[in-house]
């Protein structure tokens, strides 16, 4: 028994395992919005984001919006608009957000179904 403490005590500290611990939990990715007044109101967020003061003529395009099928008929509009006259990158985004959310539409139609 000595000798194997004598061994261990021997050993570079470098060279005994170290414990494994398990990784901290992420947070659960927010859902994403499926309702119109949501997506709207998440689409305002992502334009407001990317171009601060400059997305209220647009937020308030969004918010005149009836249903899905205008707003899916506007925002493809309003992110070629965007690219072209304003950011490559917000137009993007836009385009980014809109899909997530429609896909989230989608999936949710399909949940009730």
């Amino acid at each position: 028994m000595r000798e194997a403490q004598a061994a261990l005590n021997a050993l570079p500290d470098d060279a005994l395992p170290t414990p494994v611990t398990a990784p901290a939990p992420t947070a659960p990715e927010p859902a994403l919005p499926h309702t119109l007044p949501d997506i709207t109101t998440y689409l305002q967020g992502v334009l407001t984001e990317h171009l601060g003061g400059r997305a209220a003529p647009h937020a308030a395009k969004l918010s005149a919006c009836r249903d899905l099928t205008e707003l899916g008929a506007l925002v493809p509009k309003m992110v070629v608009k965007i690219k072209l006259t304003i950011h490559e990158q917000a137009g993007n985004a836009l385009k980014d957000a809109f899909a997530q959310c429609m896909a989230a539409h989608a999936a949710q139609e399909t949940a009730r179904a």
